[in-house]
């Protein structure tokens, strides 16, 4: 019997929505149904990266830890960017023909974000000890699939990622991105991904960021409210700083100002990427209760379906598991 595969649309407005949402119509049997995205991001004058001291994120290299694997499964790479120059440990386009690089600058700012190099604009990642593997499963025309993603999850796992970044959803519960997630926590990876957006036709549920095993981010801006794009959902774990993300890109001058839960992903990912650096036998769930409740509670007093529970905050999880450790080697 043939699978079933849902039509996903893959949508960005300028300024307000980078990420990707399953559209409502008909499931389609036979040959996958291909994703259409429609890329587009905010023209502003370039800001220093306010994010990283919001978060916490360490001043300079961590050392001397193992480097851990991130995989960036997004729409490609512009793999001559200067500040991704040793950053990338591999790279599998598994969309080919369709070109590595990234139109869009999506993919480059998502991995910029997680693993760039500091450079003299100011514009550096939260973890360059970090090594990326890059997974091209989105083309520049704005196609893929639910089995194109599913793929991608299974290639990060067979090449030995530790954590897995997912700056994509949809609004279909997929079979195979399902399994695919479940596969990639049975191997102890640590899979996060954008809580997604509000979009023309409202606030959705995004998968896999619904999945209870995955860390759903999403945004707040300058003032640590909620960002005018993020969506609400029970779904929610984490937020981090969603508005105006300095950091590389596909643009004439490589860097690019952009929003959306989509650049808030990513500073979770690369926070998970250091706590796995340095706490190597930590287990992926175990790196999970660490951010959770080492996060800075920014709605009500406990988890809320706006902010989860709470705000990225990278020394506290360090601390975090520094007790916890500590408390360990004592028995």
């Amino acid at each position: 019997m043939m699978q079933t595969h849902r039509r996903i649309l893959i949508q960005s407005l300028v300024a307000l929505v980078l990420g990707i949402r399953v559209s409502s119509s008909t499931p389609i049997t036979g040959q996958p149904v291909l994703m259409r995205a429609q890329f587009a991001k905010p023209i502003t004058v370039h800001t220093q990266p306010w994010y990283l001291d919001r978060i916490g994120a360490p001043h300079s290299r961590i050392v001397p830890y193992p480097s851990i694997i991130v995989a960036v499964i997004d729409d490609g790479i512009d793999a001559g960017a200067p500040q991704l120059d040793g950053q990338i440990i591999g790279i599998v386009n598994i969309v080919a023909p369709d070109q590595l690089r990234d139109e869009s600058g999506h993919g480059t700012h998502t991995a910029g974000i997680i693993a760039a190099r500091p450079g003299s604009s100011g514009i550096r990642g939260i973890c360059d000890a970090c090594q990326l593997l890059i997974i091209k499963a989105i083309t520049n025309t704005g196609y893929g699939s639910d089995l194109t993603v599913a793929r991608a999850i299974t290639i990060a796992i067979e090449r030995g990622a530790r954590v897995i970044n997912l700056s994509i959803g949809g609004t279909a519960d997929t079979p195979a991105i399902r399994r695919a997630v479940a596969d990639a926590i049975a191997h102890d990876i640590v899979v996060v991904a954008a809580a997604g957006n509000v979009t023309s036709t409202g606030p959705h549920r995004y998968y896999p960021a619904a999945y209870p095993e995955v860390i759903a981010v999403s945004a707040i801006d300058h003032e640590n409210r909620k960002a005018s794009f993020a969506t609400t959902d029970r779904a929610i774990d984490l937020v981090a700083p969603g508005v105006d993300i300095a950091n590389i890109d596909t643009s004439a001058d490589g860097i690019g100002v952009t929003q959306g839960t989509s650049t808030a992903a990513p500073q979770v990912s690369a926070a998970a990427a250091l706590l796995r650096a340095r706490y190597p036998m930590v287990s992926a769930m175990g790196i999970r209760r660490a951010l959770l409740s080492a996060s800075i509670d920014l709605g009500p007093p406990g988890r809320d379906d706006t902010f989860g529970y709470g705000l990225l905050n990278i020394p506290r999880a360090f601390a975090v598991l520094q007790r916890s450790t500590t408390r360990a080697n004592q028995r």
